[in-house]
């Protein structure tokens, strides 16, 4: 058995639940199919527990979160570390990320063969920093949006993390294109492993194999911002309001205020519903209970909800962009518009509702990723650096 310590701040906790729920999923998913220990350490930024406004309210609530956790069948660890509220501080606040990993992996005599990192500053730099200290060679994953801006701002840490690495694992072939432009000569140390999807927790009704469901009920799950496209799905609905269709959208951010003003500007109350952000594992029963999964991304390293969709049987509505294509490969799993183009999503829309959709086949298409084909991928990768450490 090989032992994995993995090290990320992507990790879910019981006051942000759904924080690197992809990461949780995989590590259990491992668990699963896979002859593997996992030891996680995610280090909790500490916080005392004052409730000043200028505090962001998910560190405020990090004392809230307990040290250990057991999660039937691999330990989490959330060790605190000293973090500055100021977007100047992640230049330091590695430091005391690091000093509380070592800190927990000799508290805690946690053993292990290999280090897996989830996300590239800081988790991967720390964890850089722990494989020298421990002589354990490195797998770094890269779910990273926007890899350019990342490596412009810190150029010398990404370079480590990268001449150190033993794998380097993109969730896309999009993502492992832009790696190469900086990173061609470790070209080999590269392995596309997409994210996947658990396709017995996300599944469609199998009395029903084909759809044409006259509710028109379209959903979108993620983050609500700019990035996602929010705005582009509330001026197409508007330009479509004659239509009997309807959208629950679900997830949190700080521009939903924002978003609801523009709702109400052109009376969509009733058409479009923000609904709030949705336990992972109510997901799958939720997808289920529309017709479409609609994703108006402006950009995506990979875009999981969108297989988790498809395992549910639901037709994508997306943007034409970055690895999205690479998912939603023919028109009889979903329809591609033009990115940051409402009226090529208002004639997706049309055409996506006149059309006659066969859930099994998009189903089909969704186990592509599952997360046994996951797994395996990954243990390939372990298996060939301890035989090669051998």
């Amino acid at each position: 058995m090989i032992n994995i310590l993995v090290i990320t701040t992507w990790f879910p906790n019981e006051i942000n639940i759904n924080t690197g729920i992809f990461v949780k999923k995989l590590i259990e998913a491992q668990i699963k199919y896979s002859s593997v220990s996992i030891t996680v350490v995610s280090p909790i930024p500490y916080f005392p527990k004052l409730n000043f406004s200028f505090i962001p309210e998910k560190y405020r609530n990090a004392s809230k979160v307990k040290y250990c956790n057991d999660k039937n069948g691999y330990l989490v660890y959330y060790p605190r570390y000293f973090k500055l509220p100021s977007p100047y501080s992640e230049k330091v606040d590695w430091y005391s990320y690091f000093k509380a990993v070592k800190k927990t992996i000799k508290k805690e005599k946690i053993k292990f063969d290999i280090i897996h990192s989830h996300g590239l500053i800081p988790d991967a730099f720390v964890a850089t920093k722990i494989s020298k200290l421990f002589n354990k060679p490195i797998v770094n994953h890269i779910h990273d949006t926007y890899f350019d801006e990342i490596y412009k701002k810190n150029k010398i840490k990404v370079d480590e993390i990268f001449e150190h690495s033993k794998r380097i694992i993109p969730v896309s072939h999009f993502q492992a294109n832009i790696i190469l432009k900086y990173y061609n000569r470790y070209f080999e140390k590269i392995e596309v492993v997409y994210n996947g999807v658990d396709t017995e927790k996300f599944k469609y009704n199998v009395q029903n194999i084909e759809i044409n469901n006259p509710l028109n009920k379209f959903i979108f799950v993620g983050v609500i911002d700019h990035r996602k496209g929010i705005d582009l799905l509330i001026e197409s609905f508007n330009i479509l309001k004659d239509l009997s269709i309807t959208l629950d959208i679900y997830g949190k951010g700080k521009q939903i205020q924002e978003y609801q003003k523009q709702i109400d500007l052109y009376s969509l109350n009733e058409k479009i519903k923000f609904k709030g952000e949705i336990d992972n594992n109510l997901l799958g029963s939720e997808l289920s209970a529309h017709s479409f999964f609609i994703f108006p991304s402006r950009y995506e390293t990979f875009g999981i909800v969108l297989i988790e969709a498809m395992a549910c049987g639901l037709p994508v509505i997306a943007s034409n962009i970055t690895a999205i294509p690479e998912i939603v490969q023919n028109e009889e799993i979903g329809i591609l518009f033009e990115s940051e183009n409402y009226l090529s999503l208002s004639e997706a829309i049309k055409k996506a509702i006149n059309k006659k959709w066969n859930k099994k086949y998009i189903r089909e298409q969704a186990e592509r990723f599952s997360m046994k084909v996951s797994v395996d991928n990954i243990d390939k990768i372990y298996n060939n650096i301890i035989e090669n450490n051998n």
